[in-house]
């Protein structure tokens, strides 16, 4: 049986400070911000400047409440964020559940 070592997570605690002093990404609010982990902790996702997105307390909460199709979907510079940060890979994450939601919805209709 062939095991796999565990990825070692990156922790940068000067990049965590400094995205504390960005502003919010979905809506501006001038910080404190909490870096939000776009892939989780748990996962695997490091202190990363590709991984550590912005947002105000209220915004991260929506985040973990109603998820990241949401939060792509009512604004646009979360996308936005995304496309620049090269996180394309949660960008078709989105599509695809926004396809398997449509399709799903249309055979229910029909």
């Amino acid at each position: 049986m062939r095991s796999f070592a565990k990825r070692k997570r990156i922790e940068d605690p000067k990049m965590i400070e400094r995205v504390r002093k960005y502003p919010c990404t979905a809506c501006g609010r001038i910080g404190p911000s909490d870096p939000h982990h776009v892939t989780t902790v748990k996962a695997g996702g490091g202190d990363t400047a590709d991984n550590l997105m912005p947002l105000c307390r209220l915004h991260h909460v929506a985040w973990h409440q109603m998820g990241v199709g949401h939060m792509v979907r009512t604004f646009p510079r979360v996308k936005q964020w995304l496309e620049f940060a090269y996180r394309i890979d949660v960008l078709e994450r989105v599509e695809r559940a926004e396809k398997c939601i449509q399709t799903f919805t249309l055979s229910v209709s029909a």
